[in-house]
Order: C-alpha cells, then structure tokens, then sequence
C-alpha cells in the first residue's frame, strides 16, 4: 500500500501541470479565480443540478422543477418567488447570482 501512495500523488499533481503545458500554457479552467464554479439556466436545471445552488435543497429543487413543468418557463426572479413556496427573497439573492439567462424583472405569469 505504501508503494502506491507516492505514484498516486505523482498522478494527481500531474494532471493540472500536464494541462498546463498541454493547454497552450493556459492554466487548468478550475484553478481560475475569475468565473464562478457554476452558472445554471433556471428554466433548464435538473432538480439535482438546482439542489447545489446555495441555500437549495432537494425539496425546493424538486419544487422549482414541478412548478416550471406545470406552469412553464420562469419569466424572472419575481415569478419564481410568487411561484413557489418557500422562496423568500434573501434565499433568492443567495443563489441568484448563479443563475443566467433569465431576465430579473417582469414576471407575468401562469
């Protein structure tokens, strides 16, 4: 077990260095600090995809997916929040800055 340990490092510490000099000297895209580790179109996002966005769990996620599947796609953040229950606005603010491609005002909807 003690022979493997020392390859299995080797191993791991290569991976991001051989990208870097395989990648046309760009680093690895998760060692960049300037995007963020996740952007989610809300209107797309599996239940398990939304229950990694902060301050969601299972049961909101399977709550936004049941609601976008019977009442359509979310026209802003606002209707999310009439939407669903249990979706106050501080909870909002945590998560959305993960999500793209929805508009944040208006929300005429179903």
């Amino acid at each position: 077990m003690k022979r493997k340990r020392p390859f299995l490092f080797l191993v791991l510490l290569g991976l991001p260095l051989g990208s870097l000099f395989m990648g046309g000297g760009r680093a690895p895209a998760f060692a960049s600090l300037e995007s963020p580790p996740l952007y989610l179109d809300l209107n797309r996002a599996t239940a398990f995809q939304l229950s990694l966005l902060p301050g969601l769990g299972p049961a909101r996620s399977a709550r936004i997916v049941a609601e976008r599947e019977r009442g359509g796609p979310f026209q802003s953040l606002e209707d999310l929040a009439r939407r669903v229950a249990g979706l106050g606005p501080g909870l909002i603010r945590r998560f959305s800055p993960f999500l793209k491609n929805l508009p944040t005002g208006g929300g005429e909807g179903r």
